[in-house]
């Protein structure tokens, strides 16, 4: 079976492969992506299918239109163990468009999936929240590690920055504790 879904630039075909075994159930094998505006093939597995099936649904249940490429984002960005910049989604999407790809991760920080990070280096650099979405805003109040000399960012969840009392008047609007050093990869 096949489905087609279009947006403003893009083509995308959706082939579901299934399997029938002794008991007459239908068992998704796996699922294959063809993207027509940027040559993107993904061959899914039935098991990355459910992790697909849930970003859709996590998108829709935050009011985000999930669209291939948003999904693609999406995924891309919970494979990644340190924070990415525009530029690095940039080179794994390279045929998409860099105001596509800047208005996705724009849409993700509004919404709250994921959070921006300045790192000292003047290049902001997004990562993918790591807790459930509880609010329309939140902070992901985190520390970062930003390694000097391999220049990734981490964020180290489980150390949270502690509250802090400001004085009567003050009105606090983000929050960003960084640690700068040598990770444990370029260290050992």
């Amino acid at each position: 079976m096949a489905n087609r879904t279009w947006n403003q630039r893009s083509i995308v075909l959706y082939f579901y492969f299934y399997f029938r075994d002794s008991g007459e159930n239908n068992t998704l094998l796996f699922q294959i992506y063809i993207g027509f505006r940027s040559p993107l093939i993904f061959w899914e597995s039935s098991r990355e299918l459910v992790d697909m099936q849930e970003i859709e649904k996590h998108l829709k249940d935050l009011g985000i239109r999930p669209t291939a490429m948003r999904i693609l984002i999406y995924q891309f960005m919970g494979s990644q163990n340190a924070a990415v910049s525009l530029s690095l989604v940039e080179e794994n999407f390279d045929k998409s468009d860099r105001t596509t790809l800047y208005r996705t991760l724009k849409t993700f920080e509004d919404k709250g999936i994921v959070h921006q990070i300045d790192d000292g280096t003047g290049i902001p650099k997004y990562a993918l929240c790591q807790h459930e979405h509880q609010a329309k805003k939140h902070s992901d109040l985190h520390l970062h590690f930003h390694c000097t000399h391999c220049n990734e960012t981490i964020c180290l969840t489980e150390h949270r920055i502690p509250q802090i009392n400001l004085p009567d008047g003050f009105v606090p609007e983000d929050i960003n504790m960084l640690i700068k050093g040598i990770c444990d990869s370029c260290s050992g």
